[in-house]
Formats: C-alpha cells, sequence, structure tokens
C-alpha cells in the first residue's frame, strides 16, 4: 500500500521547505576585508621580532636580457620616479588576459580586458596567512570545520590552503571582466581569493553573486595605503566593473580545503543548527508521512562533482545550507544519498543524471532510481548498497501517485519521487557559467542534489532514539550507537 500523503503533511513539507530556504538566504557566500600597511610591533611575538611588513614587494622574471629580476614596492607613491619606472615595467610585463569558453582560452578585450601574469614568472612577500586573512575566511566560509568528534564523524579536521594563481591589472579606460564564473581546478577547491594591492584607482568594483544576493566590493573608494581582500565560495558569479582611472592591482588565490592525517570530515554539532529542531520535531510527528516516503533538495551550491574524482569528493565538499541540510539529516540516524543533477536542453526541466522528470516520476524507489540513472553515489560503493538494502523493507514500497506535483511548494524541495519544482531560471545562470577565467575541460560546476528515504513513523523514531542515545554517549565519552561515520577518500 503506498503511503498517504495529507493535506497536514503538505503543510509540515511546505514549513520545512521555507526553513532551509532561510537557512540559504542567511547563508555568507563573501566576505572582504581591509589590511592598513602601517609599521607597528607585534607584542604577541616579542619586541625581537622586528615590525610588521608595512608594504607589499613583487618580483618578476623580467623581458630585458641585461636584468634577470625586476621588482616594485607597494604602495607607489606618486612622487617616486623610481617606483613609478618600476610599476610602469610591471604594466609592460603583463600580457593580455584571455578567459575561458567552450573548452577554449578566448581573447576578447569588449569581455574582459586586462593584464596578467602567470605565478610561475612572479613571487611577492605577501601571504594571506601571515594576516589573518585565511583565518577569517574559514570562520565565515567554512564554520562548519570546526573539529567536533561525537558525532562519530572521525577525528580529523579540515583547514584552507591558499594558492597563488595570477596577478592581474585591470586599467582604465575600460579595464573590465564581465560576469563569469571561475574553473574549478579539482573537486577540493572551493572558493576564489582576490587581494587587492594598494595603487589608486578609481571604478572596478568586484560584484559578486549568488541566488538573488549581491555583494560589492569598491576598492577604489578606499585608502590606497592598504591591501584589500575578497573570498567568495567558488560557484558564484562575478564581475570587475569597469575601471576609470588609475589601475586596479590584485592577487588571485585559488582556496582548497586541506586535511589532517585523518582525512575524516569533521562538521560542527548539528544541534546547534536553526534546521536541527525543525527536522528532528517533524520526523517526531506521527501525522507527518506515517508511511515513509523520500525527500529531496535541490543543492544550493554547484561542486565540481561530475567526474568520478568530483563525486567522491561530495558530501566533504558541501558547503553552507548544503552541508546543514546533509548533517541534520545524518545526524538524526537518516541516511542521506547525492545525486547530481544535469541540464538538457531539449526539455523544460531538469534532467537527473540523463533521468527526465517526466521519467522520475514513474519510478517507485530509490533503487530503482538508482539503478535508472547509471550514476555512482558519492559515498562508498558499499555504504550505498547498504543503504538501500538495510531499509528495503520499510523505505522501497511507493506508487506511481507517491509524491506531488510541480511547481507548487519551493524550487528545491521534492517529495516522494517527484520533484516540488522546477529549478529556477537562474539555478545555471549560463550567460555567466558559459564563461571562466580559464578554459578546463577537466572539471565544470554542476547542480547536485539530496536525497533522503524517510522511515515510516515507527522505524524512524527507533533511529531518532538510537542516534540521539549515540551522540550522547559519544559526547560523555561513553561508548554508544550513531551514524555511520562518513569517510571521505
Amino acid at each position: 500500500m503506498a503511503p498517504s500523503k495529507s493535506k497536514f503533511d503538505i503543510e509540515l513539507l511546505k514549513q520545512l521547505s521555507s526553513a532551509i530556504d532561510g537557512e540559504a538566504v542567511t547563508a555568507d557566500f563573501a566576505c572582504g576585508g581591509l589590511i592598513p600597511l602601517t609599521a607597528h610591533h607585534d607584542k604577541n611575538i616579542g619586541s625581537m621580532a622586528g615590525l610588521v611588513n608595512p608594504s607589499v614587494t613583487l618580483r618578476w622574471d623580467s623581458s630585458d636580457n641585461q636584468i634577470a629580476v625586476s621588482k616594485v614596492t607597494f604602495p607607489v607613491q606618486s612622487d617616486d620616479e623610481v617606483a613609478n619606472a618600476a610599476f610602469n615595467a610591471l604594466l609592460d610585463r603583463c600580457q593580455p588576459a584571455t578567459f575561458g569558453a567552450d573548452g577554449k582560452d578566448v581573447l576578447d578585450e569588449t569581455y574582459r580586458k586586462a593584464g596578467k601574469l602567470d605565478n610561475e614568472i612572479f613571487c611577492t612577500d605577501f601571504h594571506p596567512h601571515d594576516y589573518g586573512i585565511v583565518d577569517a575566511v574559514q570562520q565565515i566560509l567554512l564554520p562548519s570545520t570546526v573539529p567536533v568528534e561525537k558525532l562519530g564523524l572521525g577525528t580529523g579536521s579540515y583547514g584552507i590552503r591558499a594558492e597563488l594563481y595570477k596577478l592581474n591589472v585591470y586599467s582604465a579606460p575600460s579595464g573590465k571582466f564581465h560576469a563569469h564564473v571561475d574553473t574549478p581546478r579539482g573537486p577540493q577547491q572551493f572558493g576564489s581569493l582576490v587581494v587587492c594591492l594598494p595603487y589608486a584607482h578609481e571604478g572596478g568594483t568586484l560584484r559578486v553573486k549568488h541566488r538573488g544576493q549581491t555583494t560589492d566590493f569598491a576598492w577604489g573608494e578606499r585608502n590606497s595605503q592598504s591591501v584589500n581582500w575578497a573570498a567568495f565560495f567558488g560557484d558564484c558569479e562575478h564581475e570587475v566593473l569597469e575601471v576609470t582611472k588609475g589601475h586596479r592591482v590584485t592577487l588571485t588565490y585559488n582556496l582548497y580545503r586541506t586535511s589532517t592525517a585523518n582525512p575524516a570530515r569533521q562538521v560542527a554539532d548539528p544541534e546547534h543548527l536553526p534546521l536541527y529542531g525543525k527536522v528532528k520535531t517533524l520526523l517526531e510527528n506521527r501525522a507527518f508521512l506515517p508511511g515513509g516516503g523520500t525527500l529531496g533538495f535541490f543543492c544550493n551550491h554547484q561542486y565540481a562533482h561530475t567526474h568520478d574524482a568530483g563525486r567522491k569528493s561530495i558530501p566533504a565538499a558541501f558547503k553552507g545550507v548544503d552541508l546543514a541540510v546533509f548533517t541534520t539529516f545524518h545526524s538524526l540516524g537518516l541516511k542521506p544519498a547525492v545525486r547530481p543533477v544535469l541540464k538538457d536542453d531539449s526539455h523544460q526541466a531538469p534532467v537527473w543524471g540523463g533521468l527526465s522528470v517526466e521519467e522520475l516520476f514513474k519510478l517507485k524507489s530509490v533503487n530503482e532510481f538508482n539503478e535508472r540513472m547509471k550514476v555512482t553515489c558519492a559515498q562508498e560503493e558499499d555504504e550505498d548498497e547498504e543503504m538501500s538494502n538495510e531499509d528495503e523493507d520499510e523505505d522501497e514500497e511507493m506508487s506511481d501517485e507517491d509524491g506531488y506535483g510541480l511547481d507548487r511548494y519551493g524550487d528545491r524541495t521534492i517529495v516522494g519521487t517527484k520533484m516540488h519544482g522546477i529549478m529556477p531560471n537562474d539555478e545555471y545562470e549560463e550567460d555567466a557559467s558559459t564563461y571562466g577565467n580559464q578554459a578546463e575541460l577537466d572539471w565544470s560546476f554542476s547542480a547536485a542534489t539530496i536525497l533522503v528515504v524517510i522511515p515510516p513513523y515507527t522505524e524512524r523514531v527507533r533511529r531518532l532514539t538510537r542516534a540521539t542515545a549515540g551522540a550522547i554517549a559519544k559526547g560523555s565519552g561513553g561508548v554508544g550507537s550513531s551514524p555511520d561515520p562518513i569517510q571521505i577518500e
């Protein structure tokens, strides 16, 4: 007999969808700051440590056969002829910056007008770790990397590595870079860091967008005696507005997650997430999906997961509300699964790994879903089989009527084996995401979805009790049952 759905179910699901959407709205996708370049003693490391560097020096391989290495020191004072000559030499050394489109590097100054130096021909004495930038990025964009062992998710933790990528110069008039999404360079890259060096300019605002929200970093209006910086998730659309005066000089870093010797995923205690209490109350409600069902959530961010190595990086790569959703359900004794969502231009609706929405409606189980999609879960193969086999008796009986129609309850939630709504138009933002900062065929961002099988009421209460008892026991140093550890390769 198919699980029945009531108007009460619908209302509860709408509340859950609203809670997740609210979590997404408040989640940070970009951050930034300012570092004054002033000389002072750092009292925390002793008087013998010297002065904090009040300048930034760049060195690069010279194109002049008589000079092996050239250098310039920022800030560049307008009345310093030697410094200005060195800066002009830097401008001359830069090559026109290209961008990636259709797997090729394209030079088109109507879309991007800038100069660049690749990291193999220059170096700098500035490093974002030294000024607390990396720590700030981790606290704001990846707060879930705080080690918490009581969840049974391992004992290691993730940090951040900032890898210098390029130097760019956007010069007046008309230096700019239209909307684009950075090209990912592996499954561990989660974002980008842009450091603006102290040189007077006007315009050149960095504009970062994500799901209808916009953050502007207008560095040209600030003191030319400071370093400004911004970091953002890699799937965010961003652009550099036109520089109208002077030169906007930036260092770009790729941001990667790094692990300790034990690469198990660490997350903050999910009990402290606003979403945790709402989901727990929902699962404890006897009237909610009494016969069980399947919930699905379109991820708020996109991930480099279309290749095998990328798929294995999920859920470790999750960030923001996506990590909150996955962690919440996992900590409550359920087993979320992750699946890719691909776009097919011949369909009005999204395609799930080659399976159209219309076909998806006909599926009766997660096992059938897995078989038809021919896609490996991001978790270990044996974990995926364990999930489908262990819960087969209570979770697999679903009918064609299970679920609801399209376009009713928001843009990211599905129930049963049917979608709640078509993805919003900005889910892919094709015009912007078609262009990247470099041509790259190995990796690309794409959408994902989280599927959670909800057992019938009696079974899920048993799991909730076991998961809660296990978390308490682990938190107090005892031994208890808890959700299976998530091991990341």
